[in-house]
């Protein structure tokens, strides 16, 4: 049987007391049974949190990709109105024989084609 008795507080219904219970762990220089040991307390309460910040940490980078996959299509987006341009150029600085004979240029005219159509 051990000598010493825990020396953890215990929050009662009308008053506060002493635990009292055999104590089997010292923490600076008191002594406390295995519910009232302070190291015991603090990683019982550090187990939620750890489980909180691996959530929060998760859901930063979700948030971090789904932002730079947002900029990414902005600037692609930025370039469009420069890009349907320079193809217009090109098509147009084009001989008018090759227009049709060359399958690349009948894909460039039905992408501008595409592009310049308004749909309702």
């Amino acid at each position: 049987m051990s000598e010493h008795k825990c020396e953890g507080v215990v929050l009662g219904a009308f008053r506060n007391y002493l635990c009292g219970k055999n104590a089997a762990y010292e923490h600076e220089g008191k002594w406390f049974c295995k519910t009232h040991n302070p190291p015991t307390i603090k990683q019982k309460s550090d187990a939620p949190l750890a489980v909180f910040e691996a959530r929060w940490e998760a859901q930063k980078a979700t948030s971090k990709a789904q932002s730079a996959a947002l900029a990414e299509l902005q600037r692609r987006a930025d370039c469009y109105p420069d890009l349907l341009t320079a193809l217009i150029d090109l098509e147009r600085t084009a001989g008018i024989a090759s227009m049709y004979a060359d399958p690349g240029r009948v894909a460039a005219r039905a992408v501008i084609a595409k592009a310049t159509t308004v749909t309702p």
